[in-house]
């Protein structure tokens, strides 16, 4: 490339540490450069990344994404051996892809979550980034990244989160039946509601009713009272 490349961090609580890196990674395909995108935990499922990577590779090539995990853990994983042998693999994949040269911009996707598992070793992540050549581009991605991966790099981006859709809207948004029945349920709920506050305000307008009526009979009866009153004396 004829240019310094830079060690890149994505990481943060927030969403879209996946989706910055793949901006990058279409961006530098689109200026002719060579990517490749190794996914360390994700792989038991299809990620829309991949199809989107597979159409840019049936173009002009230059481009590949290579998934090499087990899916997501998490502490006390009965699976967590099988884990950790998924990211050494991948781990030495990438170093020998670093080593060879022949990409430009090489990302490696939730490393960050590997590393702080333990699936990965401080000397490991150092001979890494030792192996990558000059003019190579390395961009680490996923959430608690290491504070000597944030020192060594040239530039860190956190992405925050601000706000999260409540629990019943995102079992809405992913189960059309969930989202039937809650629909309905308001529905229901609200037009019960209504009903009441209708039979509420009928009951309301007939005891307001009575009451006026109440008061005009009484008035009524205490105007003869008194009026006969007069005329027997």
């Amino acid at each position: 490339m004829g240019k310094k490349g830079l060690i890149i961090v994505h990481t943060g609580d927030g969403k879209g540490k996946t989706t910055a890196a793949l901006g990058m990674a279409m961006r530098a395909w689109g200026n002719g450069m060579r990517v490749l995108i190794l996914q360390f935990i994700k792989g038991s499922r299809t990620y829309g990344e991949l199809e989107a990577i597979k159409a840019l590779h049936s173009l002009q090539g230059r481009i590949e994404i290579r998934q090499g995990g087990l899916g997501f853990s998490q502490r006390g994983d009965n699976r967590e051996e099988q884990h950790r042998q998924a990211a050494q693999e991948l781990l030495h994949r990438a170093k020998n892809e670093i080593q060879q040269g022949m990409w430009d911009m090489v990302i490696l996707d939730e490393f960050n979550y590997a590393y702080s598992f333990g699936f990965i070793k401080r000397n490991e992540l150092d001979d890494l980034i030792a192996a990558r050549p000059s003019c190579m581009h390395l961009i680490f991605t996923g959430r608690n990244a290491a504070q000597e991966l944030i020192e060594r790099a040239d530039l860190v981006t956190e992405m925050k989160l601000i706000n999260r859709e409540s629990k019943r809207r995102k079992a809405s948004n992913s189960n059309p039946i969930i989202a039937y029945l809650t629909t309905a349920c308001y529905e229901r709920y609200t037009c019960r509601i209504n009903i009441r506050l209708k039979k509420m305000e009928e009951c309301a307008k007939i005891s307001v009713m009575y009451l006026l009526s109440s008061l005009v009979l009484k008035k009524f009866f205490l105007h003869e009272r008194s009026g006969s009153g007069g005329e027997s004396l």
